[in-house]
């Protein structure tokens, strides 16, 4: 488990792969100038499960800690969390290519 800690002093315990997963993400995001709002799972205090938003981008200043699962409980993992951020991080990093356009596809043949 890792806490993650934000820059307005809050902090949220969350699972390793899930804090990994937004570190990365905010990277990405300051690498391009771009901001997002990030619904993260969370563990509480009392051992529920709940979830925390950040916005993320450029002057984020984001920090985790490791946090031992004798104190934290169990692992919390959240697969399609973490796919879902990686996916994010990915379309910036690698945007879908853009096509050449010549206008010859809307050219019409003249009538005889």
């Amino acid at each position: 488990m890792q806490r993650i800690y934000y820059c307005t002093g809050t902090s949220f315990l969350t699972g390793d792969d899930v804090a990994d997963a937004v570190l990365e993400y905010a990277w990405v995001l300051a690498q391009y100038g771009r901001f997002d709002l990030v619904r993260i799972p969370t563990r509480r205090a009392d051992g529920s499960d709940g979830s925390s938003t950040l916005l993320v981008g450029p002057s984020s200043q984001i920090s985790t800690e490791e946090v031992a699962l004798a104190e934290a409980g169990e692992e919390l993992v959240a697969r399609e969390f973490v796919q879902s951020v990686k996916e994010r991080a990915a379309h910036l990093r690698d945007p879908l290519p853009v096509v050449d356009f010549d206008g010859s596809m809307f050219e019409t043949e003249p009538d005889d």
